[in-house]
């Protein structure tokens, strides 16, 4: 046979092996569930438990799942040596378990988890000290018997109870690593043994969850149970003790303990969430029996927090002793700090079992007493430390030290308690800014069962408050006298706030005082007296940003008790401004409720408007005085009130009225006002109306007469003077939301800047959210009609057409174009508005114009087609917009964004005849075309202009000017900001001239550089003065500063007969030394050269004079200055005085320097000669110098000097 024969033949052998195993296995796992196993196990298991606890074994089932390793046992009894009808010594209603399979063959059973569901212990103390456990079968040749030993990882029980001595303890709990053993000595008849648990999680019937560790050896026998350790722990409190328990017939406790215990940790475990921290420690000892029981030992409180609605103390600590027992409960030598100061303290409680039980079942009644000592308690601290029921007292910033001492007694319970105190406050040494030192003595007594209260002295002052009260409370024949007095009411205005929740008087700059007495006993007390407060600035408003309201004086007398607030002759003052207050409050507890009774009557006089208005922060301006009567009733959920109002010398948003009187109406929710009526001079409104305070919905009918447009504050800011009277009525119902109006407004003889235009018919008609308007005109030749629906909910949405035909514009065309207007102007066409009325940015307005005729400086003007333009999204868009008329024809579209970026987008094309100058100048005239075509782009801030301006055949004069321009043609360049002149020529004074250059806008200022070059060019200036000269100029700069240069060339200079030259120089130096203001001209630079053409002639009808002048213009525009010189060589005197010769003077080396306003003649040497010698040889005279003077002399018409001639 082969090698691998014999191992398939193996192979097989194996194979039948596993499966016999598998089948054995299936087999077992079979058997275990069926029920001739698990009877078997199960009375295995009821003579192992009777065997081990000696009792009898009752179990209803037994239940295993082999797979799971998990057994289930229900009903499961142990009896001991109670009776039948008694409670067993054991009993759970199901018991399941998971074993550990490592231990099933082990000495000790573990679990993964063991839960038993309702388990009930029931142990019974017999009067020979034994109990119904019974003792445990003993084995042959055993002496000690280990009963059990069990490790269990999870137990949980559920619904749990512990029944001792027919006392019942319910208990649930879980655990996480349970260990107990437990053993038998049959020679000593003694169980002994220990537990442990890793993690126990209990919770006793009401309280919370505890979840907590501990272990313990111990022993039983038939004298008592001997506790050697017990140690607990629950987070950071802890529990140690020991101790022993005798004779079970009567049994003994004696032991002691050591209990650390976290206080937080115990208030939340039995639901006192006050207890916020602190740790408290506690040793001692103690015994108990059946006939007396008793501890004693010492405590520790350390950092102790308590809070809730009535305090909030922190940080106290206390040490003491402590003795219980039946008859007393005693701490004595009790010392601690608490709000920063010391405590001494001792209490005692005698007979304290007697509390509760009915009168006869005792002999003694229980007593106690309580005294303590305090000393340098902190007086902020203890206000700080009042809960949230004592808010108001609690913001009290007061300071001081409190010293003194207080006992308690009380006989029978807590309601016959006594207390006598005796307190001294004392102002600190140092004292926290922002807080009030406090000085006071009080001692006073207090009668529980009698509710009486005996204050035998109380006194407190601080730097502006006065207090002192003395005298008993007890029935209703005592009182104390109560007295306050202070100048700074801010110290008490927590206090204060409880009583006035607005209008506490934020600055009181005199005295508050209040003098009375509180009657009757505390439960039924009632406070009596005058207030009083004088000049104080309060807030009566509902803003914080409304100015204080200044009072001059508030007094009233007041009764108020639990039940009742009466006032009495109450007067509030404020400059000329008086109210009077009177009435009653029915009260509930010392509160205002819905259902307490009032009676009020209120008088207000003489108040000013404004400052009522101020005090409710409203933006509305009113000025005017008010007189006001209101009479209340009723209770406050349903309040009945009548009233009236004059408010004389009345404005409302600067609108006055004359006087405006009112009578109102409150019965219950329902408000009604009538007789309304408000006057101005011819104008009257009248109204009457009721609103529904629960429902929030009203009903006015309105009617107004003889209103002056003129006076509407809207139309008096309108460049458009309106006048007329407007009649309006109105019929108003429904809610704020959902208001039904039905309104119409009637204009009578409405003018436009003084011109007649008839009367105009508005209608609006509401019907739920929907309103209708409808307009019509009844003018002379125009019509307006207005025809739309608004939606009045959320933003409004409406379309508004107005349709107008013939309407007459020149009041509104003037008001932009003033006195240029100079004939009638008519529009027709129709608008339409759409969108949300509440936001305008998003209105959409359509606009086309079929018809526009305007005269502009007698130059008729008219559209040349339908003007049709658009508004939307904040830009305007123009459609189509053609205007024609004398020498006119004008067209653009495009689109202006009116915010934002504003850009422009605009194309412009047109002819103008610049005829059209003289009607923005009257000096002007012209004639002639100008052609444009453009574009507009960029911004409105910074507009970017593209194209060309042609100037055909223009010719332009000025009335002021000697000379015109005429054959003016050229072209203008336009590129972005700058424009530049590409040919522009003209003539004038019968030469030519041609201008140059370019000029550009940055920001606001424009730079230029233009030229001018001007040939043989005629100036008749100054009158009488005929000058001919050829010029090159140049002008560049900006308009922050510029400068004109060039050459001036004179070829031509003649004088018409009769010109007085001198004259003219005269009045031109005293023009010259008058100072120039213009700020235009003084940043005008001049730099000009001034230069004659050789040998130039000038003629008159007295002389003729020939030379040579070389000057320089400089300065500025508005004074300009004059240098060079002037050198005449020849000078001829046609009509001269020594007879009908005519004379000749050769003056040589003449040199006439001019500056400013000065002209100097120096000497010369000159040789006359007449015509009747020119043949002979001249003769030479020596001359002396003629004069050397101010130019003055010479300017004279008449010279005033002579020269004479010496030969």
């Amino acid at each position: 046979m082969s090698f691998a024969s014999k191992l398939a033949g193996v192979g097989r052998y194996c194979l039948m092996a596993c499966l016999l195993l598998m089948l054995l296995l299936s087999a077992a796992l079979w058997y275990v569930t069926t029920d001739s196993f698990q009877q078997m196990v199960r009375g295995r298991l009821i003579a192992a438990l009777e065997r081990a606890t000696g009792g009898r074994v009752e179990l209803s089932s037994f239940h295993a799942m082999p797979l799971r390793f998990q057994v289930e046992v229900r009903n499961l009894t142990i009896h001991g040596k109670e009776m039948t009808s008694e409670l067993p010594l054991a009993h759970v209603d199901n018991l399941s378990a998971v074993v550990n399979l490592s231990s099933a063959l082990g000495a000790r059973l573990e679990f993964h988890s063991l839960t038993l569901d309702h388990p009930v212990v029931h142990v019974i103390f017999y009067p020979d000290g034994s109990t119904n456990q019974p003792a445990p079968k003993q084995q042959a040749s055993a002496d000690l018997t280990q009963l059990f030993s069990t490790l269990i990882d999870r137990l949980e029980v559920r619904r749990g109870e512990l029944v001792m001595q027919d006392r019942q303890v319910p208990f649930e709990f879980f655990s996480n690593d349970v260990s107990a053993r437990l053993n038998y000595s049959f020679l000593h008849r003694r169980y002994s043994g220990d537990a442990a648990v890793g993690k126990v999680e209990t919770q006793f019937n009401g309280y919370r969850p505890v979840a907590w560790s501990g272990q313990s050896v111990f022993s039983i026998d038939s004298s008592g149970l001997q506790i050697q350790s017990l140690t607990a722990a629950s987070g950071n409190s802890t529990l140690q003790a020991r101790g022993t328990i005798t004779d079970f017939s009567d049994p003994v406790f004696q032991g002691s303990y050591q209990l650390t215990l976290n206080l937080q940790q115990a208030g939340a475990i039995i639901r006192q969430a006050q207890l916020k921290a602190g740790t408290l420690e506690i040793q001692g000892a103690g015994s108990w029996s059946n006939k007396t029981f008793g501890t004693e030992g010492v405590f520790d409180l350390r950092d102790a927090s308590w809070q809730d609605r009535n305090m909030n103390a922190k940080n106290a600590a206390a040490e003491g002793n402590f003795h219980f027992d039946p008859e007393k409960i005693q701490l004595s030598r009790v010392e601690g700090r608490l709000l920063r100061g010391n405590f001494s303290s001792e209490a005692e409680i005698l007979d304290w079992q007697a509390f509760g039980k009915g009168a006869g079942k005792v002999k003694k009644e229980p007593r106690g007493t309580v005294r303590m000592q305090v000393k340098d308690l902190s007086v902020g601290d203890l206000l700080a430390s009042t809960g949230s029921r004592f808010r108001s007292v609690g913001n009290l910033r007061l300071a001081g030290n409190l010293s003194g001492s207080s006992e308690m007694r009380w006989r029978g319970s807590l309601d016959n308690a006594e207390i006598t105190a005796s307190m001294n406050v004392t102002a600190p040494s140092r004292v926290v800014p922002g807080q009030t030192p406090l000085t006071a003595n009080v001692r006073l007594a207090y009668h529980a069962r009698l509710s009486s209260l005996e204050i035998v002295d109380l006194t407190a002052n601080t730097a502006a408050t006065q207090l002192r009260a003395s005298g008993s409370l007890a029935n209703s024949a005592t009182s104390v006298r109560l007295s306050f007095a202070s100048t700074d009411i801010r110290e008490w205005q927590p206090i204060m706030s409880l009583v006035l929740t607005s209008g506490v008087p934020v600055n009181v700059h005199g005295r508050a005082t209040f003098n009375g007495t509180a009657i009757g006993a505390l439960s039924n007390l009632t406070i009596a007296g005058r207030v009083q407060l004088q000049d104080f600035d309060a807030a009566f408003g509902q803003d914080a940003s409304s100015p204080p309201f200044h009072v001059d004086m508030l007094g009233t007398d007041l009764q108020v008790s639990s039940r009742n607030l009466n006032l009495r002759d109450g007067i509030l003052q404020s400059g000329g401004t008086t109210l009077k207050l009177d009435g009653s409050v029915g009260l509930t507890g010392w509160n205002v409720t819905q259902a307490s009774p009032m009676r009020l009557r209120l008088d207000i006089e003489n108040a000013e408007a404004g400052e009522l208005a101020a005090q409710f922060a409203t933006d509305v301006r009113l000025t005017g005085r008010i007189n006001a009567h209101l009479e209340l009733a009723g209770t406050k959920s349903n309040p009945q009130a009548k009233g009236s109002l004059n408010w004389v010398n009345a404005s409302v948003q600067d609108y006055r009225f004359d006087s405006v009187t009112a009578d109102g109406t409150l019965d219950g929710t329902q408000l009604g006002f009538s007789n309304v009526e408000l006057l101005r001079g011819q104008s009257r409104i009248n109204a009457h109306g009721t609103y529904d305070l629960a429902t929030k919905t009203f009903q006015i009918n309105l009617a107004g007469t003889n209103f002056s447009l003129a006076e509407l504050a809207p139309l008096q800011r309108s460049r458009v003077k309106l006048t007329g009277a407007l009649d309006f009525t109105a019929d108003v119902a429904g809610s704020r939301l959902r208001p039904d109006v039905n309104a119409r407004l009637h204009v009578r003889g409405l003018k436009f800047k003084d011109e007649p235009a008839g009367d105009y018919w508005l209608d609006a008609v509401t019907h739920g959210d929907d309103a209708h308007l409808n307009g019509h005109s009844d003018f002379k030749t125009a019509q307006l009609i207005i025809n739309g629906d608004v939606h009045l909910r959320e933003q409004w949405p409406a379309r508004i057409d107005l349709n107008f035909s013939r309407l007459d514009v020149d009041p509104f065309i003037e008001s932009y174009l003033r006195s240029h207007i100079t004939g009638h102007s008519s529009l027709a066409g129709n608008l339409v508005l759409e969108g949300p009325l509440r936001d305008p940015d998003h209105l959409i307005i359509t606009g086309n114009l079929s018809e526009l005729n305007a005269e502009v400086e007698k130059i008729k003007l008219h559209n040349g087609g339908p003007l049709q333009f658009s508004l939307s999204n904040k830009t305007l868009n123009i459609n189509s917009f053609r205007i024609v008329g004398d020498s006119t024809n004008f067209s653009a579209v495009g689109a202006v964004q009116l915010t934002g970026e504003r850009k422009l987008d605009v194309q412009m094309r047109g002819e103008i005849g610049l005829e059209l100058v003289h009607s923005y100048d009257p000096d002007l005239s012209g004639s002639g075309r100008i052609k444009i075509e453009s574009s507009l782009n960029g911004t409105l801030g910074s507009p970017l202009v593209h194209g060309t301006l042609q100037i055909e055949n223009a010719s332009l004069a000025d009335i002021t000017l000697p000379s015109a321009l005429s054959a003016l043609n050229g072209t203008l360049i336009f590129n972005q900001n700058q424009v530049t002149i590409q040919s522009l020529t003209a003539q004038t004074g019968g030469g030519s001239v041609s201008f140059g250059g370019h000029a550009e806008l940055v920001g606001r200022q424009v730079n230029f550089d233009l030229k001018a070059n001007a040939d043989s060019v005629r100036l008749r200036y100054p009158p009488g003065v005929s000058s001919t000269a050829t010029t090159t100029l140049q002008w560049s700069g900006s308009t922050a500063g510029s400068l004109l240069s060039g050459d001036v060339t004179v070829i031509k200079l003649g004088v018409t007969p009769g010109f007085d030259f001198g004259a003219y120089l005269q009045k031109t130096v005293q023009q010259s030394s008058l100072p120039q203001s213009d700020p235009v001209l003084n940043k005008i630079r001049l730099d000009l050269h001034v230069t004659t053409t050789p040998e130039l002639q000038m003629q008159t009808n007295v002389i003729r004079l020939r030379g040579d002048a070389d000057l320089r213009v400089r300065g500025n525009a508005a004074k300009p200055v004059l240098l060079g010189r002037a050198e005449p060589f020849r000078m001829s005197i046609l009509k001269p005085p020594l007879g009908s010769r005519t004379m000749t003077l050769l003056c040589r080396s003449t040199v006439l320097p001019i500056a400013r306003n000065l002209v100097i003649v120096p000497s010369r040497r000159c040789r006359p000669t007449t015509s009747s010698d020119c043949s002979r040889s001249a003769e030479r005279v020596k001359n002396r110098p003629c004069c050397s003077r101010a130019a003055s002399p010479l300017l004279a018409s008449r010279p005033q000097r002579r020269c004479w001639l010496q030969r």
